[in-house]
């Protein structure tokens, strides 16, 4: 059995500051703890229940510490309503340096995304495309928020994800000549010349305000996802962040 304090630290990486603090974060789930464990990600701790134990025939690394934990405590720590039994402590990568360029190939910069089942959506489709890198503005929601690990169904752990300066970042990749493609309402049609370039940036704004004014300066190519025509005008405003990165992410990716 776990102490209170002990517990109360587990509960608070509920919250991002908490998180950033303790430099940890939690993994739910047999699929997502295995994919953790396969990972170059550092974990501190497994905790399952009697339950949990009695369900799965797992064999842990012996290196990781194992906790037993009753079902009330791991309802407490738990971020999900219905706890699956099974909860890792990871420790969160940290960069000493985050890259001024972005890589030679295709790059997602995301400039605000606030919710987390889009980021951790973005994050997947990103890894089913091949898109390895992505930059974040300080306004996006924490990688590790839980319910972005949970939506990313394990990329969280294979996605490089970085926090940084958009503005530089961006001014810097413009310099040297890599193209921009900007994610705009009033956008253009998207060329198919943007197929056959080997890579650049994918740049995505916030689902309410779009992207920042400060960033519009660096987009060559700004792009936009054309309705489909004469359906009326009950329709949505504009598409889900995801489902509009996932668009351009299959439009750069397939060939011309």
């Amino acid at each position: 059995m776990l102490s209170k304090k002990t517990l109360k630290q587990l509960s608070e990486l509920k919250h991002a500051r908490e998180r950033k603090a303790q430099g940890l974060f939690t993994v739910e789930g047999s699929k997502l703890v295995a994919e953790l464990l396969d990972s170059e990600f550092l974990t501190e701790v497994i905790y399952v229940t009697e339950r949990w134990i009695e369900a799965n025939n797992v064999v842990f690394p012996e290196h990781i510490p194992v906790g037993m934990l009753s079902g009330s405590e791991m309802e407490w720590i738990s971020n999900l309503t219905t706890p699956p039994g099974i909860l890792a402590v990871a420790r969160i990568r940290n960069f000493d340096t985050v890259p001024a360029v972005v890589p030679a190939e295709w790059t997602l910069v995301l400039d605000g995304i606030s919710d987390p089942g889009n980021l951790g959506t973005i994050m997947r489709t990103a890894e089913w495309f091949g898109i390895r890198t992505i930059f974040c503005s300080e306004k996006t929601v924490d990688v590790y928020n839980p319910k972005v690990v949970q939506s990313s169904m394990g990329s969280v752990f294979r996605v490089l994800v970085m926090e940084t300066d958009l503005n530089e970042l961006l001014k810097n990749a413009v310099h040297s000549g890599v193209v921009v493609v900007g994610a705009l309402m009033d956008g253009q049609q998207p060329d198919v010349q943007l197929k056959n370039k080997a890579g650049g940036i994918l740049l995505l704004g916030s689902e309410s305000h779009g992207i920042s004014p400060e960033l519009m300066p660096h987009i060559t190519h700004p792009v936009t996802i054309s309705r489909f025509p004469d359906l009326g005008q009950d329709m949505p405003e504009s598409l889900n962040a995801a489902v509009a990165a996932g668009i351009l992410m299959y439009f750069l990716r397939s060939s011309s």
